[in-house]
């Protein structure tokens, strides 16, 4: 069986020796002296860990090639399928749609109808003879809500929007707050009430 990179770089002296700064790595940092033992450990632990992704990624890549090939190939046999089936869904929407266009036309035409023998002067034949006209229609038809920004009204209440998602327990204020700090910088707003901007520190091993 052919060696793999990455079985050739967890076998080399550079990973042989990781145990003894893994031990100097994490020890307590007391003064200057340990604090460059451990930064030192830490510097070459990472360049280990670098070492063994790209081995990896080496051994990987004929993989993902292999992946990417397949993918596409199945894509090129699915394309016209999917490309029928949605054009197949769009011509029953539209089927369904005129179905329910003629209910409807047809029911209001009753019921203006109705309205007009009832101002005639006979009300009790106009509640008798005002037909439902309900078709029968096939299913198969799922409707969802969804919501997007109408571009006709150019303004959107976005405190309303976010109230809302607050209120409904739908809210997710990761993703909002994550360019705030740099937004804030730019138009240069000091503080927003509730908000916190807090300096967020890491460690590099420069």
């Amino acid at each position: 069986m052919k060696t793999t990179q990455l079985q050739k770089v967890v076998s080399s002296p550079s990973v042989d020796i990781t145990p003894k700064h893994i031990e100097v790595a994490t020890m307590p940092v007391l003064d200057q002296l340990s604090f460059d033992e451990v930064k030192y450990s830490c510097k070459e632990l990472d360049k280990v860990v670098k070492l063994i992704e790209e081995a990896a990624k080496a051994d990987r890549k004929p993989l993902q090639d292999e992946v990417k090939r397949i993918i596409e190939a199945e894509k090129e046999h699915t394309a016209p399928l999917i490309d029928a089936i949605n054009k197949g869904k769009a011509n029953m929407l539209g089927y369904q749609n005129e179905l329910a266009r003629i209910e409807r036309e047809a029911n209001e035409k009753a019921a203006n109808e109705a309205a007009e023998r009832l101002l005639s002067g006979t009300p009790d034949q106009a509640i008798e003879q005002v037909p439902q006209l309900v078709l029968d229609k096939p299913t198969g038809l799922r409707t969802v809500k969804k919501a997007r920004i109408n571009n006709q009204n150019g303004f959107v209440d976005w405190a309303l929007v976010v109230e809302t998602l607050i209120l409904a327990d739908k809210f997710d204020p990761e993703t909002l707050l994550k360019g705030l700090p740099a937004a804030m910088d730019k138009l240069n707003v000091r503080e927003i009430s509730g908000i916190e901007v807090y300096e967020h520190t890491t460690q590099t091993l420069r």
